[in-house]
């Protein structure tokens, strides 16, 4: 574009021209102000205030057309962005689920936030804010009022939060379902990978880390979260759970099985008919699941679930054996029925069943005297981590006992 006026018989002349081979120079630098006299040999003149001008700049061929280019891939990415972006909000409006339920004004998920991190609940949301904390005490009470009077405030958050999930009920379940229903693509498991090779500066910070896993973690913690709390409420969750327990080999059976367990005697009975059949897939993580807290919650229904642990000591599938074993001395309960089958485990060929069967029995404490034989044979077992689970139970069971080897060797 040419702009003129005439002063003084002289034309200050402004010009960018986009043909021009310094149109980079015109742009980056000051306004040049050229005076013609006859339009064939400018002359540059300076305005009057200004200071020394730099000298004017010229762009390559080859720097024009990296421009071009530039400006061509962008117009051409432009769309594209906006495809992207417009499919992934489809694809989020998709995959949000049932409705979640609410109850005084907050969601199912602020609840269940509530009831695992009272302090400060955001920080599961994908930019957290800081929580203050309120004034539960003057400050000029000792550290430990101060401590207690804080922790019965939390736990009162926790309380609290229980109880709305609770009443909230059945409503829940559609969404908790909803919630474990996830297994992680193998692309996206494999860009993360790649995203732990890189420097920290390169991971993309929070927003990337939130897409591709701690947004989906969270998620899948609540749902196992809000079934523990809803209890029998979520019963009508056992046979959905139960399908995709008995069907599926991926991340989302396993989820299933975490939440049959933390169901208590509900989720029970789906588990242990898993445990007992041998064409079942997930065995091994069946007997994993079933640790001390489903025990805990069964109290006098452990025993049928005590005898198949115990018959699947010396089950075929060394993870459904190990696991077996681990799970029968967490609680060590119902002797009678553990201390045969893990006394008979002493003698496996593996020196991992036999070191877990001598810890095993070491939770049963005096309770497990009738081991005490088969434990004092294998104190010279030829493998250091038997030898050294099995003194350790001696010395839980019978003290006495591992004394006397010593007194026959040193009369």
């Amino acid at each position: 574009m040419l702009t003129s006026n005439t002063k003084d018989q002289k034309k200050k002349v402004i010009i960018y021209n986009a043909a021009s081979p310094s149109i980079l120079g015109a742009l980056a630098s000051r306004r040049r102000v050229f005076c013609l006299k006859d339009c064939t040999k400018p002359t540059i003149t300076r305005p009057a205030g200004a200071g020394r001008q730099r000298p004017q700049e010229s762009v390559t061929p080859l720097q024009l057309g990296a421009i071009l280019i530039l400006v061509k891939w962008a117009r051409r990415a432009v769309p594209l962005v906006l495809a992207v972006g417009v499919i992934a909000a489809a694809c989020a409006l998709i995959g949000r689920g049932p409705k979640e339920p609410a109850y005084q004004g907050k969601t199912l998920s602020e609840w269940i936030n509530l009831y695992n991190s009272p302090l400060n609940p955001f920080i599961y949301d994908l930019f957290p804010k800081p929580y203050p904390a309120p004034e539960y005490y003057p400050r000029y009470l000792p550290i430990g009022e101060r401590n207690r009077k804080e922790g019965e405030e939390l736990e009162r958050k926790r309380q609290l939060a229980a109880d709305a999930v609770s009443q909230i009920g059945t409503n829940a379940v559609p969404i908790l379902l909803h919630w474990l229903d996830y297994d992680m693509p193998s692309w996206k498991r494999k860009l993360a990978m790649f995203r732990d090779k890189l420097p920290h500066a390169l991971r993309g910070g929070q927003l990337v880390d939130w897409w591709l896993i701690a947004g989906d973690h969270y998620r899948i913690d609540r749902a196992l979260v809000g079934f523990n709390l809803l209890g029998s409420n979520a019963v009508t969750a056992v046979p959905e759970l139960t399908r995709r327990m008995s069907t599926r080999t991926s991340q989302s059976a396993l989820w299933a099985i975490n939440a049959l367990a933390n169901m208590g005697n509900d989720g029970l009975p789906p588990l242990l008919a898993a445990l007992a059949n041998t064409n079942a897939p997930n065995r091994p993580h069946i007997a994993r699941f079933m640790d001390s807290q489903l025990f805990l919650n069964l109290g006098t229904n452990a025993r049928p679930a005590v005898q198949i642990l115990a018959n699947c000591v010396s089950d075929g599938d060394s993870g459904v054996a190990y696991w077996s074993i681990v799970t029968l001395g967490t609680r060590a309960i119902e002797p009678n029925i553990c201390l045969p089958a893990l006394i008979h485990c002493l003698d496996d060929l593996r020196p991992t069943f036999r070191g877990k069967s001598a810890d095993s029995l070491n939770r049963f404490g005096s309770a497990a005297l009738p081991a005490v034989p088969m434990l004092l044979a294998h104190l010279t077992d030829p493998d250091p981590y038997v030898r050294l689970s099995v003194t350790n139970a001696l010395q839980t069971i019978s003290p006495a006992a591992l004394e006397m080897p010593a007194k026959q060797e040193h009369p």
